[in-house]
């Protein structure tokens, strides 16, 4: 484009601003090394690394010389903004720093002669920089590695030398090394030289700024907006973004404030672009909302400043240049993280873009009109060679209000229009156009997407690019017939009439064609009977005639190549194939079957309705019809042109009857496409609409999930004549179902009721054939009814033809969900076969069991099982399906009926099953002891109307359950349950081979024992009975397999008894004779334990040995007490009672005692404990003593005293050093005998807790003889027990558990009272009393420094012991 155009746009602007950097001296095409330093500085630069431009120029490269500076601006008048080529020179030209490289060591002999090459390389540089503030820097390039300068001699005292011979500052001369790490060398050159940049644009915007003084606003409002662009432009290229956006601000605030006048307010304008463009692209790094409101603003204060009206275009042109511009930066910071939204994207701005461009080419075709000024000179011959941005070529450097001459300035005018009138705006707005659209797509704005598309095909009507017009519409049609805008759609459909007539492209002319010829097409009535004879003409000679509004250039071109296509078919017919299902065709067609469905030996009718609303009659040569199942799509074609000629707004009706297929019996049979066919000499028309068949049997099914099959009035589809206003009112019906035909058959259901649960039950189905003919195919089917009924509605859903994958994958999923609902129910036909896997998944139907064929009056039976698990009700329904031969339409067909039943089992169960537990004298108990036998009992009582065989019968004990008398492992000591694996259960049947008849009672006892301590609810385990039907009691004589019906054994609380007492004694006795009587005394705590026994007196009896006494039981030991007594009289007598009375308190205060004594020796061990660590602290201190600290430092002060030539000051220091440290030697002598006297409080202490040891003691032998004293209470109990003339009882009740509490505070009770005992908790002495009661509990230690003024009532409470911690 022109430049002083104003969609200009300079590319330096656009490009992110880096300092340049000269390199000088390097032979990149006679050295390597050079080549590849040239390449690590300049390719492959990657964002990480410094923003520089690395350029190779020679020593001698002239660089743009700098003008002169001036001192003054008093009498300067500005000739424009911004020069044209400014940007490019300092970006390009100008380099902020020239890098002399030199091949030079320090070890070099030539030295001094390569010395001063360099200085003259560098003094021709510097010739050629003069005037400028360009730096100088030299790099050395070396081939031996670099020593530090401190090591390196030579270079020490070269390199001020080469400095002062170069005129380089010190910070300025670099040393390169050539070795395998250049890559990293360079780098940290680049950071150097990037330092040096800095420092030139620094220097540079100081100097603009300081031009600043000597401006005034009245004739240098130009200046002002130009130093604020320059220094903005330096501190980009000095990298400090704040900086540069606060003058790039400064800079459009100035433009904001000149004064604008039609003749230099495109220079303005282009200047304020530039700005507008450098602060947009960097407040979008800050803030993209920032961005977005500068733009608005900018756009709204010159979107009315048009300039010269002549030139209008050009205002426009640099509107859309900004907006684009604007829309290019937007996207970019998207592609950097942006998030955008639908109402503010790039895309808005890329379609206001194309919205300026479209009103420039409206302006340009408005204004511009050729003129020739070959005979004049050309204004436009400086256009590439302009000064300034902005500017007019005839009328440069000018700022005056009045043209220099008009004549030039009217040729001028006249030339840019002309110019105009050769760009190519058609491609411009569609690029914008493109660019928009992706945008609106991606963020979801479809309206705004096709309304783009549309202004994309009319930009592309206009540039004769009619293939892609046909493309940018065929991808808005869509949504503009869905949603029914017949008046965009009418504009949009002639549009592309016209476009498919240019390029004789006959698939969307005839789509065209065919939806404008709708009545609904916003179009004079006229314009309709022309499209529908161009139609008519295209099916007749395969070529229409041109279409209105089409420029004649291009009809001209067409018509030929209709001509062409027409021709080449000639001797074949063509044929277009149209979807109708997508077109808003001027022609509708709907399908209706007269009833909903049809039994298979009925005949099935189908009504093809059609209806055209064009202007006039229109003529079809074929009707044809297609269905799921092609064995129909021969039946139903009509040729008959007379028929299929239809009349404007007149339905006609055409009728088809067909005979149903025998393998669509219980399928749905559908129509999937309709076809009419239009044909002439050279062309054929084929409109053909597509039915989903399956969209409208769901449709229909939700209408009416559970519809009747049977065909009804309501049901009728429309008869054979239609009236016009009843278009609206036919049902659109294109499938029905093919029903099998009512069967004549009778189902006879023969079983023995009630069943038993877990039974297999038998049930013979006895099938009679009452049709006319024989049957064959007969296929049972049977299935629990909760099961089926969700089955049966979803196949009376089901199209005709085979299933498809999903469907199959439905039915799988619902007989999944089906079996898991029925797991209380079987089915069979082999129950051998079942009883043998008990552990498969129960199957709840049977399918397609096979009957063979059935002559006419005769049966066929068959015979299942069913096992029911629960007691109730079950239903089971019964589906027959059998072919037979009936005739239909004149001819004999297979088809299949069907029938459904169902009946009804009732089950119960076969036994009720009363389990006890009992103790050895046959007593029903709750509780059991822990290891000691017990009787269960089962009570079988039959419930069944059948006699019923007993198998057997089996105890299924649980864990830690044993029958008594099975060894068992005892439990080790402190445990509390055994471990014995699972126990072995009882063997043999007492019941096994045993029949059982209604309401009879069997009767098993086992003894049993247990081995663990839960006592809450434990569960013995299960009783298993195994038996089956008699066989000689059924009808047929059936042998049923054995099943099995298990019960859970109660549940018993267990408890622990501390002491087991029982009595072997023989069963009778004589007179006058002495029998031996054995007692058992078992310990079964983990405690030895003292027993007192003691025998009543009685008349009946007389004993021989100790009357009482006193016995000590040890650990898990038995032991064993004889006696002989002598019989007094002859009847059943009562024994002589033995009291046993455990002395639980008196072992407890033995127990208590014997705790003492460990607490005595828990104190005697700290003593000893304590002692070790005063023994441990002496020997520290004899460490300490040992150390020899003093002759460590006094070596140390030896060792320095070497040194007392060279460091004699640090000599003194460090015997100042030597006199702390033996003070601190003193200091750790005084602490060692503070050690000691902690020892000897130690040793004080251990004598008092010894004293105290011995306190403990005496309170012992206190506690003893108060032991003694409840002994002596006890002989007392004991003496009044022996008034007692009661039965004996042998159940002891456990007394061993006891409590202790320790309580904080004294306690005063009706209970023993036993001394005060003092225990030290962390340093503070707490004083304990102790209780004896009844309940076991726990031990709770009042902590220190608790209150602890509670009662002995409170601490009983759930909450009393909230200060207490459980030990």
């Amino acid at each position: 484009l022109a430049m002083s155009w104003a969609s200009y746009f300079p590319e330096q602007l656009t490009e992110k601003p880096v300092g340049l950097v000269a390199l000088t001296g390097l032979d990149v095409e006679r050295n390597p090394s050079h080549k590849a330093i040239l390449d690590t500085f300049s390719q492959h630069r990657k964002p990480d690394r410094l923003p520089l431009r690395f350029v190779r120029n020679a020593v001698d490269h002239e660089y743009p010389k700098c003008k002169t500076k001036r001192t003054s601006y008093e009498w300067y008048i500005p000739k424009g903004i911004l020069k044209c080529g400014w940007l490019r020179k300092h970006l390009v030209l100008v380099p902020s720093l020239v890098v002399v490289f030199f091949d030079l060591d320090w070890d070099d002999p030539q030295f001094r002669e390569k010395q001063i090459e360099c200085a003259s390389r560098v003094r021709v540089v510097r010739e050629c920089l003069a005037g400028r503030l360009t730096s100088v820097a030299v790099v050395l390039l070396q081939r031996k590695p670099a020593l530090p300068l401190e090591e390196d001699l030579s270079a020490k005292e070269r390199a001020p030398s080469l400095c002062s011979a170069c005129d380089l500052n010190p910070n300025h001369l670099f040393v390169l090394v050539q070795t395998e790490h250049l890559y990293g060398y360079i780098i940290r050159l680049e950071s150097a030289f990037f330092d040096l940049s800095q420092n030139y644009y620094h220097q540079e915007a100081r100097r603009v700024k300081s031009h600043r003084d000597n401006l005034n606003k009245i004739s240098h409002q130009l200046l002002f907006v130009r130093h604020q662009f320059k220094v903005a432009f330096y501190n980009e290229l000095k990298q400090d973004q704040a900086a540069a956006l606060k003058h790039y601000k400064e800079c459009y605030t100035h433009i904001l404030d000149l004064r604008l006048h039609e003749k230099h307010i495109l220079e303005t304008k282009v200047i304020a672009g530039f700005v507008n463009y450098k602060i947009c692209k960097l407040l979008f790094q800050k803030n993209a909302m920032d961005a977005i409101k500068q733009f608005k603003a900018f756009t709204d204060y010159f979107k009315d400043r048009v300039g010269m009206m002549e030139l209008a275009f050009e205002h426009y042109s640099w509107l859309s240049k900004q907006n684009e511009l604007f829309g290019e930066l937007f996207n970019e910071a998207v592609k950097l993280g942006l998030s955008a939204v639908q109402m503010q994207h790039p895309g808005i701005y890329f379609q206001e873009a194309a919205r300026h461009a479209i009103m420039r080419k409206t302006h340009s075709q408005k204004l511009c009109r050729f003129v020739d000024l070959s005979d004049r000179p050309n204004p436009l011959a400086d256009l590439n060679n302009l000064d300034f941005y902005g500017q007019r070529p005839w009328r440069q450097g000018n700022q005056s209000f009045d043209p220099p001459d008009y004549g030039k300035e009217r040729d001028g005018i006249q030339a840019l229009q002309n110019e105009e009138l050769k760009v190519d705006l058609s491609a411009q707005i569609i690029s914008l156009l493109g660019n928009a659209v992706r945008y609106f797509k991606k963020y979801k704005s479809p309206r705004t997407k096709q309304q783009l598309y549309v202004q994309m095909s009319e930009e592309h009507y206009n540039a004769k690019q009619y293939s892609e017009c046909l493309s940018c519409l065929v991808a808005v049609l869509d949504d503009y017939r869905r949603e029914g805008w017949w008046t965009i759609l009418t504009c949009i459909l002639q549009l592309c009439l016209r476009a498919a007539y240019a390029i004789a492209a006959p698939q969307p002319y005839v789509h065209a064609c065919l939806e404008l010829m709708n009545s609904r097409a916003c179009l004079p009535e006229l314009d309709r009977q022309r499209i529908q004879g161009g139609l008519v003409q295209l099916v007749a000679t395969g070529a229409p005639p041109p279409p209105g509004q089409l420029p004649a250039a291009d009809c001209a071109d067409a018509q030929p190549a209709w001509v062409a296509a027409a021709a080449a078919a000639s001797g074949e017919q063509r044929e277009i194939l149209v979807d109708m299902d997508k077109l808003k065709s001027f022609v509708k067609c709907r399908i209706a079957f007269t009833s909903k469905s049809y039994e298979a030996n009925q005949p099935m009718c189908l009504h093809v309705y059609l209806l055209c609303d064009c202007v006039q009659d229109i003529e079809f040569s074929q009707l044809s019809v297609q269905f799921t199942n092609p064995a129909y799509n021969d039946l139903c074609n009509l040729s008959d042109s007379q028929q299929l000629t239809l009349r404007p707004n007149r339905p006609a009706c055409i009728a088809f009857q067909l005979a149903a297929e025998p393998q669509d019996t219980g399928r749905e049979l559908g129509v999937t496409s309709v076809s009419l066919v239009m044909s002439g000499p050279g062309l054929a028309l084929r409109l053909r609409w597509k039915i989903d068949t399956a969209a409208a049997v769901a449709a229909a099914a939700a209408e009416n999930p559970f519809h009747a099959d049977a065909t009804s009035a309501s049901d009728s589809a429309g008869s054979a004549t239609v009236a016009a206003g009843d278009w609206a009112e036919l049902k659109h019906r294109p499938f029905t179902r093919v029903v099998p035909k009512a069967a004549q058959v009778s189902v006879n259901v023969t079983h023995e009721s009630p069943a038993l649960v877990n039974e297999f039950y038998p049930v013979t189905l006895a099938l009679r054939n009452n049709e006319p003919t024989r049957i064959f195919n007969c296929r049972l089917s049977l299935a629990l009814v909760s099961s089926a009924q969700q089955q049966l509605q979803g196949a009376a859903r089901k199209i005709s033809e085979a299933k498809g994958e999903q469907q199959q994958q439905q039915q799988q999923q619902q007989q999944q969900s089906s079996a898991q609902q029925d797991r209380g129910f079987h089915m069979t036909c082999d129950p051998m076969q079942s009883a043998k896997n008990p552990g498969d998944t129960p199957v709840d139907r049977l399918s397609d069991l096979d009957l063979g064929a059935i002559d006419i009056g005769a049966t066929a039976a068959r015979t299942f099982y069913c096992q029911i698990f629960q007691p109730g009700d079950k239903e089971i329904s019964i589906s027959v399906i059998y072919d037979t031969e009936v005739p239909v339409l004149g001819r004999s067909i297979v088809c299949s009926a069907s029938l459904t039943d169902s009946f009804t089992v009732s089950c119960v169960a076969p036994f009720e099953i009363v389990s006890d537990v009992q103790s050895m004298s046959f007593v029903s108990t709750p509780s059991v002891s822990v290891r000691d036998p017990f009787v269960l009992s089962t009570t079988t009582r039959s419930q069944s109307p059948w006699a019923l065989d007993i198998a057997g019968s089996q105890l299924r004990l649980s864990q830690h359950v044993r029958v008594a008398g099975d060894s068992a492992p005892a439990p080790a000591d402190g445990e509390t349950e055994a471990e014995s694996g699972d126990p072995a259960e009882p063997k043999g049947s007492q019941l096994a081979g045993l029949t059982v008849k209604e309401s009879e009672c069997l009767t098993e006892c086992w003894i049993l024992a247990a081995d663990t301590v839960r006592t809450q609810n434990f569960r013995l385990g299960a009783y298993v009975i195994r038996w089956r039907r008699q066989a000689a009691q059924m009808r047929e004589q059936i042998q049923l397999p054995i099943v099995s019906t298990t019960v859970p054994l109660p549940a018993v609380n267990l408890y622990n008894l501390p002491l087991c007492v029982s009595l072997s004694l023989p069963p009778s006795g004589t007179v006058y004779q002495p029998v031996s009587l054995a007692y058992s005394l078992e310990n079964r705590t983990a405690y030895p334990q003292e027993v007192q026994f003691s025998v009543d007196r009685s008349d009946c009896f007389m004993f021989s040995g100790m009357k009482t006494g006193r016995v000590l039981e040890l650990h898990r030991r038995v032991l064993e007490l004889h006696r002989r007594v002598l019989d007094l009289q002859g009847r059943v007598l009562e024994l002589q009672g033995r009291v046993l009375e455990l002395q639980g308190r008196v072992l407890e205060l033995h127990r208590r005692v014997l705790e003492l004594h460990r607490r005595v020796l828990d104190l005697q061990g700290r003593v000893l404990e304590l002692q070790g660590r005063v023994l441990e602290l002496q020997g520290r201190v004899l460490e300490l003593q040992g150390r020899g600290r003093v002759l460590e430092l006094q070596g140390r002060v030896l060792e320095l005293q070497g040194r007392v030539l060279d460091l004699q000051g640090r000599v003194l220091e460090l015997q100042g050093r030597v006199l702390d440290l033996q003070g601190r030697v003193l200091e750790l002598q005084d602490r060692v005998l503070e050690l000691e006297d902690r020892v000897l409080e130690l040793h004080d202490r251990v004598l008092e807790l010894q004293d105290r040891v011995l306190d403990l003691q005496v309170r012992v032998l206190e506690l003893q003889d108060r032991v003694l004293e409840l002994q002596g209470r006890v002989l007392e109990l004991q003496g009044r027990v022996l008034e007692l003339q009661d039965r004996v009882t042998f159940r002891i009740l456990p007394q061993t558990a006891h409590r202790l509490e320790y309580c904080a505070y004294p306690m005063s009770t009706g209970l023993l009272e036993l001394p005060r005992i003092a225990i030290r908790l962390d340093g503070t002495e707490v004083p304990v009393y102790t209780l004896l009661k009844d309940l076991p509990s726990h031990l709770f230690v009042a902590p220190p420094g608790k209150s602890t003024g509670a009662t002995n009532e409170q601490l009983r409470q759930p909450n009393g012991s909230e200060n207490l911690v459980e030990v």
